[in-house]
């Protein structure tokens, strides 16, 4: 399970001990800073975000149990992991950092695979709960409408069928909304469980040789009836000639059905949504073009980012989780490929993907 990139903040009186260990955390790819007493260390936390603190024990001006004390005062050991460092002599100290609430210790002179393997474990512990968070929010929002939708529903058929009042037209208008909040429930679920997996470095892709037209055509057809019932047209103009890619099918048909669904999704009814495929500088191009509203300003920042929903509403009322795009990138990222947007000229927006092809003199080699 991999970490995101974190942001650590050494604190150490001592510059060697300091520069040892932003180095080895730098080659990991993780931002860090360095504070060289615990009041610094508290300075830089009241202006600054931090996702883990290494904190020694025995410094001037304020030791590290000090600002550990004060440190607790505001961030739990969840919010804020903090690593003490010691003496492998001092083992007394250790013991009161522990009980005044540090969430591991790691000692002198270091073993580095050890403190790095120990930083690792606090930063994904620090990440899983902030994902329970996550869906303790999506599920305190997004899913407590549709479950008290589907409990009302159940209330009056209940009490309909008591009363004998309850004919054909009225059921199935009622299981129809039954239906449809509980396909909310389930896409906030799902979108969830993906990105939590696609975050943690989970998702193992299997990756084949595939032509990308095979797979939007697909996806096109299953559509095909979302897009009537809204009044859209789809139009394909695919390159037959288009090089295959190397590629997990399901993962990128995942990618492709989200941008054809976002069309629709946005559209106004009597709009026409264009898929286009064609091959550019050994990459493989797949565009979607609507004619809805294009996107803002103000989202064009957001618009990968997760749970960021766009001002631009749903046309015909759909779920949107905020995750769709966010799952795309990742997806997109994992295939060392691009994913991005423009705004038309005359109106709407165009999404698209581009994937590196999978040339004949490497076809060989990648599946042999």
């Amino acid at each position: 399970m991999q970490a995101e990139q974190s942001r650590l903040l050494i604190v150490d009186d001592n510059p060697t001990n300091r520069n040892i260990l932003m180095r080895h955390f730098q080659k990991r790819g993780h931002q860090v800073f360095e504070a060289e007493d615990g009041r610094k260390c508290l300075d830089f936390l009241a202006a600054n975000d931090c996702d883990l603190v290494v904190l020694d024990i025995m410094m001037p001006v304020l030791d590290g149990i000090s600002a550990l004390k004060e440190i607790r005062k505001t961030h739990s050991l969840v919010q804020l992991p903090v690593i003490m460092v010691t003496a492998l002599s001092d083992m007394d100290h250790v013991v009161a950092a522990l009980k005044g609430g540090a969430n591991d210790y790691i000692t002198k002179p270091f073993d580095f695979e050890m403190v790095l393997a120990r930083v690792q474990t606090h930063l994904v512990l620090k990440r899983l709960s902030e994902q329970n968070q996550e869906f303790l929010s999506i599920a305190s929002h997004d899913i407590k409408k549709p479950v008290a939708v589907i409990m009302d529903i159940v209330d009056v058929m209940r009490q309909q069928l008591k009363t004998k009042q309850l004919d054909a037209a009225d059921m199935d208008d009622m299981l129809g909304l039954l239906r449809r909040s509980a396909q909310t429930i389930q896409k906030h679920i799902e979108d969830y469980l993906d990105l939590s997996i696609v975050e943690h470095g989970q998702i193992k892709l299997k990756k084949c040789p595939l032509q990308l037209n095979q797979v939007v055509k697909e996806c096109l057809q299953q559509h095909l009836d979302y897009a009537r019932s809204k009044g859209i047209e789809l139009r394909d103009a695919l390159d037959e000639n288009l090089p295959p890619i190397m590629a997990d099918a399901d993962r990128i048909m995942q990618v492709v059905d989200n941008l054809i669904g976002n069309a629709i999704k946005y559209s106004p009814a009597r709009t026409t949504t264009r898929l286009r495929s064609f091959p550019r500088a050994g990459k493989v191009v797949f565009e979607v073009s609507d004619e809805g509203p294009g996107i803002g300003d103000a989202d064009v920042d957001n618009l990968f980012k997760k749970h960021k929903r766009t001002q631009n509403l749903p046309t015909g009322g759909e779920v949107s989780t905020g995750l769709g795009l966010t799952i795309c990138k990742q997806l997109v990222t994992l295939h060392e490929g691009e994913i991005g947007f423009r705004n038309n000229a005359e109106r709407g927006a165009t999404f698209w993907i581009e994937l590196p092809a999978l040339l004949p003199e490497n076809a060989a080699t990648q599946t042999g």
